[in-house]
């Protein structure tokens, strides 16, 4: 996971070196990560539809704090952890019916 967590962080700081402006990563249930700038056309559309989806921002404000690869490692633990009762959940109401 080494490899995905440090592309993430390269593009956390491209984005905001680019265009000044943060950075959502989100993931989804499929375990598919999404590293979006703030301010792009799509991003805040895509976030707001897919609020669970939501792991953090980084790189935003004036003083901008950049997640090591640890933090993100964490984050994304936490949400992947988060996401997955939900699904076992979702699975079984629906075969209960």
């Amino acid at each position: 996971m080494t490899p995905l967590l440090q592309i993430i962080a390269a593009r956390i700081a491209r984005y905001r070196h680019q265009t000044v402006a943060g950075t959502f990563v989100l993931g989804d249930e499929q375990g598919n990560v999404y590293v979006l700038a703030e301010g792009a056309n799509c991003t805040a559309s895509l976030v707001s539809q897919h609020m669970d989806w939501y792991v953090g921002s980084y790189g935003c404000g004036d003083k901008p704090i950049f997640p090591t690869v640890e933090d993100l490692l964490d984050d994304l633990r936490a949400h992947f952890a988060e996401i997955a009762p939900a699904l076992l959940m979702r699975k079984i109401r629906s075969v209960e019916g």
